[in-house]
């Protein structure tokens, strides 16, 4: 598709933006995080990260933070299925 950006990509980029904030943010710098080489055989990175509470806690603010956007959606898609391309999203 001309035009489009694959799902893939923003994917990536709601994932890499904010890893690359946190690095700058944390000292290292956000070009560390554009990677040449597997994660583990990088030196500087030693220490890069957080606990794994601070994952779940990360984790489960997102999840209540994207809940209410997704039942409205959900509503949205049931009052109007004359839209036939909402069963597409």
């Amino acid at each position: 598709m001309r035009g489009s950006v694959s799902n893939g990509f923003r994917g990536s980029i709601c994932v890499d933006f904010p890893v690359m904030l946190y690095a700058q943010i944390s000292g290292y710098g956000w070009r560390a995080m554009i990677l040449n080489d597997w994660l583990p055989e990088l030196k500087h990175l030693k220490g890069f990260g957080v606990s794994l509470w601070v994952t779940y806690i990360v984790w489960i603010v997102i999840i209540l933070l994207l809940f209410p956007l997704c039942k409205w959606f959900d509503n949205y898609k049931q009052s109007h299925k004359e839209k036939w391309w909402l069963s597409y999203l």
